[in-house]
């Protein structure tokens, strides 16, 4: 199956970490504020200590309302490209090509070739239409039981097995699997 890039959950990720550097940068400020509080001198006057925590506070204002632009500036950017599909699929082939710059030569050449354009579309098919989860796990189920049960009736009848048995409790398991997936699809219209 093709991977996807989450961009909701890179956004939420980028969100916080833009709100934990803002929250240590406030813990910086403050611990600088103190600092300068502990260090003054007391011949200051309190006119002046009152100026100095004023500057103290504008400065912090805007080191705040800064951090808050920006954040805003890079959650809109986010937005616009999250919208545009070739920006998506421009930010999907740079994650690629990054994610296999890390992997080994025969990993890196095995995902070339499954995230071929063709051969994803080929398998995206397959995967909503035969390979269902819900097919393949009853056609096992199936197999494993009527199997199971066909082995125990042929050896107390003394009847030899083909091979063909397994294969076939598959088939039958995996057609129940899919019928039941797309009635239940069709009733509920959900995937």
């Amino acid at each position: 199956m093709a991977e996807r890039l989450n961009t909701k959950a890179s956004e939420k990720y980028n969100s916080r970490n833009l709100e934990r550097s803002g929250d240590e940068r406030r813990k910086e400020l403050e611990a600088k504020r103190n600092e300068a509080l502990e260090q003054r001198s007391p011949e200051k006057s309190v006119s002046e200590r009152s100026k100095e925590a004023q500057e103290l506070a504008r400065s912090h204002e805007k080191e705040s309302r800064k951090e808050q632009e920006d954040k805003l500036a890079y959650e809109k950017r986010r937005e616009q490209l999250s919208r545009q599909p070739r920006s998506q699929k421009a930010a999907f082939n740079k994650e690629m090509k990054r994610v296999q710059s890390q992997l080994s030569a025969p990993s890196k050449a095995f995902s070339k070739v499954i995230h071929n354009p063709a051969i994803e579309k080929v398998s995206n098919v397959t995967g909503s239409t035969i390979a269902r989860p819900n097919a393949i796990l009853s056609g096992s189920v199936a197999a494993f039981f009527l199997t199971g049960s066909l082995y125990a009736w042929a050896s107390y009848a003394g009847h030899p097995l083909s091979g063909f048995e397994s294969i076939a409790a598959f088939i039958i398991g995996w057609l129940i699997g899919i019928i039941f997936d797309y009635t239940r699809i069709m009733a509920t219209g959900k995937r």
